[in-house]
């Protein structure tokens, strides 16, 4: 993506190569909700910075063309010539805002590594990233924003949930009652938040997990969503890493295993926008599925942009709980019997006939289990 150069970036960030890291993080996170080429980070400019005047460009950036200049403190960058050249343009800057406390508060300078840098004294109040989440990051420098240059702030373009039921696709025979409750809790102005979908062993509930994910991120990619499956596949860490990136967080680095998905969820809070997260096999939750009963689930009262989905073959009753206006009763899930799967390969407009016999014989040969059913019915599409 080429960013477009404004006269003045809100945030400039002037930072080492050896924290590009941890730096970029924060900066993606803050320009996702300042808005695009509100934040000036060297890699997204290359094209700008290019050629015989860089030096000059970025002293110009860091000394009047940003509302606020971001120093990212660390031994790397109080030591290398062109970080320490930064540093004296933001340390001018400093100087020649003596009259004014707003304007030297234009500079924050925050620690992202070990080090000393020259000018940085001991009784500096630096503000450490690395045991922050991007996100944590991002909103004390928005609030650090807001305190210098209020009138720059726009308020988010927000999204809003849908007016209108969505026409989503449902590749799966039966299930209506969920299909349907589904579309019910992603409506506007909906009091329900929470939706769970009870179901014992093979009777689709993963699939219909990832159909509702697909659904939403190709009818409404303007609503942010994501699916956490707590059987996990690999590795717990894997799934929570995915389940963050689909979100646009991330996992903190120093997070352990045991916290990494209340790590994630708490991000949210701070980035209040429509989001769906879809939690698929929650009886083998454990001390997490407690953590979201007690903590999380509460908080959904005051979180009208938040909608949570919850499948397994155990999943939270809303009976007496503080979040028990703003749960859907259970839905029930079973498995699909031959009739509805003969009346799904129908709609499919399959390349074969059929009738019920054979689709009857089919079910009984699979068990009634919805994965191999739904396999056979799409290997036969025209």
């Amino acid at each position: 993506m080429v960013r477009s150069v404004p006269e003045k970036f809100l945030v400039a960030f002037s930072l080492a190569g050896e924290q590009r890291t941890l730096v970029r993080a924060v900066a993606e996170e803050l320009e996702r909700r300042l808005g695009e080429s509100t934040v000036f980070y060297d890699e997204w400019f290359e094209f700008y910075l290019a050629g015989g005047e860089a030096d000059l460009k970025l002293q110009r950036i860091y000394l009047e063309r940003c509302e606020l200049a971001v120093i990212c403190i660390s031994g790397e960058y109080g030591n290398k010539p062109w970080t320490v050249a930064e540093h004296a343009v933001v340390r001018a800057r400093y100087m020649a805002a003596t009259g004014s406390e707003l304007d030297r508060d234009r500079i924050l300078p925050l620690r992202v590594g070990e080090g000393h840098v020259d000018g940085v004294h001991l009784n500096d109040h630096v503000p450490d990233l690395r045991g922050r989440s991007p996100a944590d990051a991002a909103q004390l420098i928005i609030d650090r924003l807001s305190y210098v240059a209020p009138t720059r702030i726009k308020p988010a373009q927000v999204p809003h949930w849908p007016q209108q039921t969505p026409a989503f696709r449902w590749p799966m025979a039966n299930h209506g009652e969920a299909q349907a409750a589904f579309c019910n809790l992603l409506m506007h102005g909906s009091p329900v938040r929470m939706l769970p979908i009870q179901g014992g062993t093979e009777t689709g509930k993963s699939s219909l997990a990832k159909q509702m994910e697909r659904n939403v991120a190709e009818l409404l990619p303007e609503l942010r969503c994501g699916r956490f499956d707590f059987k996990g596949g690999v590795s717990q860490r894997i799934e929570t890493e995915a389940f963050a990136g689909s979100l646009g967080l991330t996992v903190p680095d120093r997070s352990p295993d045991s916290d990494q998905l209340k790590s994630v969820l708490s991000q949210l809070h701070h980035l209040p926008r429509p989001t769906v997260i879809i939690l698929d096999t929650y009886d083998e939750a454990g001390e997490d599925g407690t953590w979201l009963e007690r903590a999380f689930l509460p908080q959904l009262r005051r979180s009208e942009w938040l909608r949570i989905v919850i499948l397994g073959r155990q999943v939270p009753s809303g009976r007496d709980a503080v979040w028990e206006s703003i749960a859907a009763p259970t839905v029930p899930l079973t498995q699909p019997d031959a009739q509805a799967w003969f009346e799904y390969g129908r709609r499919l407009n399959l390349d074969v006939e059929l009738d019920l016999d054979f689709v009857t014989r089919l079910h009984q040969l699979a068990a009634g289990r919805p994965a191999p059913l739904r396999e056979l019915f799409d290997t036969r599409r025209p």
